[in-house]
């Protein structure tokens, strides 16, 4: 667990959200690379079916040197 104690909050952040992303292909949705036009989200993924659109926000946590998604 050391090794998140040495990140910077940045780094952490950052990681937090190539893991969400990881996990959201994995279930099968459609993870579009960040920087789209208008959108504030950090991962913009499309569902199974093609017909919905969602924005998510990842926040990341760091506490007790163990870390946590939120």
């Amino acid at each position: 667990m050391g090794r998140w104690q040495s990140m910077s909050t940045v780094k952490v952040g950052r990681f937090g959200k190539y893991l969400a992303k990881q996990k959201l292909a994995r279930l099968g949705l459609d993870v579009f690379p960040d920087g789209l036009p208008g959108h504030d989200a950090d991962v913009v993924v499309r569902s199974r079916d093609g017909t919905k659109f969602f924005d998510i926000q990842v926040r990341t946590l760091r506490r007790w040197g163990n870390y946590f998604f939120i």
